[in-house]
């Protein structure tokens, strides 16, 4: 971590991840394409998605996510900062062929990942990860390509196998059911020290292409559920602007296809 001396008052109280370690040059042209970005709009022009647009201009890192080739070994020719992703991303060059990947924690130039070792970094199936083992990047259905655990310094434990299912226990708590031939990789993500961060200004916000927030309870009642009355309206539960509850109930469909092939 980084911290700064209050020389000014957008100085003071700011802290950031020390990146002297991480690659200096540009992405690799090969495996970037421009992000299309709709400031919170849908394809109407509505917006739908609020306190979002402007920003620093960025370009998309292609990560491989699918990791097909992950029997074949590769090395690592580099760390690289990512301005899409709280982790960092290594580039691999394997039988000359060049891809992006989530960097494990203790990932540096010239280690080898791949094969089929049990070391950080190989991506192998959860039938072939041994109890207790750490991991990241996992797949919900076989060939999906990893859906979860993926942010910086998270990872998830195996705890065992049940039938054609293994249970793993992700960073939530929560204890999920999945495929053994789903694959994982092996170590914890990158960059742990993410959630230490301090942006001190509204302005690094600004760059990241987030707008102000306003409560919904500073509002008029016109504008917002919450919003109205002499002072601060105590009684009311937590509500977006159309008046859906945002506290004491699951959010989440199920109106999907199954998790396991």
């Amino acid at each position: 971590m980084k911290v700064y001396k209050p020389v000014t008052s957008s100085m003071r109280g700011l802290v950031n991840i020390d990146r002297r370690h991480l690659w200096k040059g540009g992405p690799e042209k090969s495996l970037i394409e421009r992000i299309k970005r709709s400031g919170g709009r849908n394809n109407q022009g509505r917006n739908t998605a609020k306190h979002r647009g402007g920003g620093s201009i960025r370009m998309y890192r292609r990560v491989d996510f699918k990791r097909k080739a992950h029997d074949i070994e590769g090395t690592i020719s580099r760390i690289e900062y990512d301005p899409n992703r709280s982790a960092f991303i290594a580039l691999v060059e394997r039988e000359n062929k060049k891809q992006y990947v989530v960097a494990t924690e203790d990932a540096k130039p010239g280690d080898k990942i791949g094969g089929d070792e049990v070391r950080s970094g190989s991506c192998l199936m959860l039938s072939e990860i041994p109890t207790g083992t750490r991991i990241h990047n996992i797949e919900m259905r076989p060939g999906s390509g990893a859906k979860l655990v993926r942010s910086a310094g998270v990872f998830a434990q195996v705890l065992g196998q049940d039938g054609d299912q293994v249970l793993v226990r992700l960073t939530s708590g929560q204890i999920k059911k999945l495929s053994k031939k789903c694959t994982a990789i092996i170590g914890v993500v990158s960059n742990h020290d993410h959630m230490n961060k301090c942006d001190a200004k509204a302005g690094r916000s600004r760059w990241k292409g987030r707008r102000p927030h306003v409560r919904g309870m500073a509002m008029n009642r016109s504008e917002h559920k919450m919003g109205g009355g002499r002072g601060h309206v105590k009684g009311r539960c937590s509500a977006s602007a159309k008046g859906i509850l945002a506290k004491g109930f699951k959010t989440r469909r199920n109106k999907r296809p199954r998790e396991l092939a």
